[in-house]
């Protein structure tokens, strides 16, 4: 998006939703099965660190560090993967919330739209600052794990980078959960 390709960061931002997808599910039936925010950060941040896992097995840096640094590499990416997905799961249902309000008759066509634009830009600066702070992290123990040198650029790429395609996420997401939101309503 520095550069000004509009369209790349759309794209990437979609790419990030879709790849965030499983996680910020797991959190939203983690959160209606044990209405326990612990228990939502604990799953969430293990099918984080699974994901991790998963992309870095393979790679010959990882498999050279010791038990322990892998352990670490994965859980610090795991949690910081789970985060954003938490944030993600929150949005969503917040604008699910407001549609099914507005689908009950509890709200009139006019509070749905304000509801949608009050909580959209909330919405795309929290998932911003969380992908943004995951970037900043991911590019931190990558450098750390496969010792290379720290670059103020590369860092400050990375985290602008996450903080568009966490504002991109989020509107995704809020229209998915007013979509979702209709349609659960409708559903009954």
């Amino acid at each position: 998006m520095e550069s000004g390709d509009v369209s790349g960061a759309l794209a990437d931002g979609l790419v990030m939703t879709g790849d965030s997808m499983p996680m910020m599910l797991a959190a939203i039936a983690t959160g209606a099965i044990t209405k326990s925010p612990t228990a939502t950060a604990s799953v969430v941040s293990l099918v984080g660190g699974a994901t991790t896992y998963n992309s870095v097995r393979d790679e010959e840096w990882f498999d050279e560090l010791s038990t322990v640094k892998q352990a670490a590499y994965i859980s610090v990416n795991g949690i910081a993967e789970g985060l954003p997905a938490l944030v993600g799961a929150n949005i969503f249902n917040r604008f699910r919330k407001i549609a099914i309000a507005s689908a009950a008759g509890k709200q009139s066509a006019r509070d749905l739209v304000k509801g949608f634009l009050l909580a959209t830009p909330l919405g795309m600066v929290e998932e911003g600052v969380t992908e943004g702070v995951t970037a900043g992290v991911q590019y931190l123990t990558n450098i750390a794990a496969q010792d290379k040198e720290f670059s103020s650029q590369d860092f400050n790429r990375s985290v602008k980078d996450g903080w568009w395609g966490g504002v991109i996420m989020a509107g995704t997401l809020g229209g998915a959960g007013m979509a979702a939101g209709g349609g659960l309503r409708g559903a009954q």
